[in-house]
């Protein structure tokens, strides 16, 4: 009996010993360990509010912030954050992140009196596009001259934005000019062909990283050129 008391003594004195150098050493080398560590939280579709609010919860301090346009986030929220969602990282740590601008406006130069031809080099120089094109009387113009655009100049509208001209109206007949087709899905181009009276030509498929397939990357005749009607247009569109 005097022998299991001693043990039992023993036992008790190691789990009390034990217990006193995992409260002395171990809870202090774990806390010290991880309790500085945190997943980095998804600052993305919050407001710059928002984020800086979160980030403060989670004891992350704020970095650099960066602006950059940005055609489907609204002005002022996340776009983009470093370090990325999800990531283990130390508290205080400075977290970079990037506030939408929105889209990017351009606004739409005169181009009244020019040729659709001239009118889509200026267009493709600020990041617009040549649309439509109409023609009308005019007695004043020379025929073939632009005599208004769509929007109107000075307007402001998203780039890579279509304008859509009026032309003063000549003798020739038959006839259309090429709309920029640059960056057009392919399904709405052939649509927009149809309707030109323009006949699809030879189609080439290409790699394009940055392009969602079915996107058109080239077409065989310049944007503005006028063409007959029938005429067979060739594209190269991303796969």
């Amino acid at each position: 009996m005097h022998k299991i008391l001693k043990l039992a003594a023993v036992v008790l004195g190691m789990l009390l010993l034990a217990l006193f150098t995992i409260d002395l050493f171990i809870f202090p080398l774990i806390q010290g360990k991880f309790s500085r560590k945190i997943i980095m939280p998804d600052l993305r579709d919050l407001d710059s509010t928002a984020a800086v609010k979160l980030l403060g919860e989670k004891g992350i301090t704020v970095g650099d912030v960066d602006s950059a346009f940005h055609e489907d986030v609204p002005a002022g929220y996340v776009v983009s954050q470093m370090p990325f969602p999800g990531q283990v990282i130390k508290r205080q740590r400075r977290v970079r992140f990037t506030l939408s601008r929105g889209e990017e406006l351009v606004t739409v130069p005169e181009l009244k009196e020019l040729s659709p031809s001239q009118a889509s080099d200026t267009l493709q120089r600020l990041g617009l596009r040549l649309g439509k094109t109409r023609e009308s009387y005019s007695a004043r113009m020379t025929p073939g001259a632009i005599i208004a655009s769509s929007p109107p100049a000075g307007s402001s509208m998203p780039k890579g934005g279509l304008v859509d001209i009026t032309i003063s109206q000549s003798s020739l007949t038959g006839k259309t000019y090429m709309p920029d087709f640059k960056d057009m899905s392919f399904q709405a181009v052939q649509a927009l062909l149809a309707k030109l009276h323009l006949r699809l030509g030879e189609v080439t498929y290409r790699k394009h990283p940055e392009l969602v397939p079915g996107t058109v990357m080239e077409q065989s005749l310049k944007a503005g050129t006028r063409v007959d009607r029938g005429t067979h247009i060739d594209f190269v569109v991303s796969e």
